[in-house]
């Protein structure tokens, strides 16, 4: 009875990665095998995605001085900037990679890093909230 429940259309599964290659790789082969197994599976949630920071940069443009930051902050700031922008570039590019692997069309959603562990249903609000960011996103790209 389990199994016929588990394959039914009342039962859906949402896998929840991050985007490391061995979480990635382990993705890859859990939604594959429920797949085959004739499980409902309807989509991936990226969980702790780098945000991605291109285009969002505020402030003096690149060459102009920014009161009260020095030029030694300054470098330290645009290198940061500059990591933070590579980390995103990299998880575009894995959550890519892997999707193109799986069976077409699951859902996707993605909840950004906050370095911070979801301990408090505010927390967990946050979380929910980002995810039906994400699905307003699809729906206005028309996924």
């Amino acid at each position: 009875k389990v199994r016929a429940l588990l394959r039914s259309d009342r039962s859906r599964f949402v896998a929840v990665t991050t985007p490391t290659p061995r979480a990635l790789a382990e993705t890859r082969v859990l939604v594959s095998r429920l797949h085959e197994g004739g499980f409902p599976v309807t989509g991936v949630i990226f969980n702790r995605v780098a945000a991605d920071w291109a285009g969002k940069k505020k402030g003096a443009p690149r060459g102009e001085k920014t009161p009260g930051l020095d030029g030694a902050t300054r470098e330290v700031l645009e290198r940061n900037l500059k990591q933070l922008q590579s980390l995103a570039r990299r998880d575009r590019t894995e959550i890519a990679r892997l999707m193109e692997s799986l069976p077409g069309g699951l859902a996707i959603a993605s909840v950004p890093d906050h370095a911070l562990e979801v301990k408090s249903l505010a927390a967990l609000a946050r979380v929910g909230a980002h995810l039906g960011e994400s699905k307003k996103a699809r729906s206005r790209k028309g996924r």
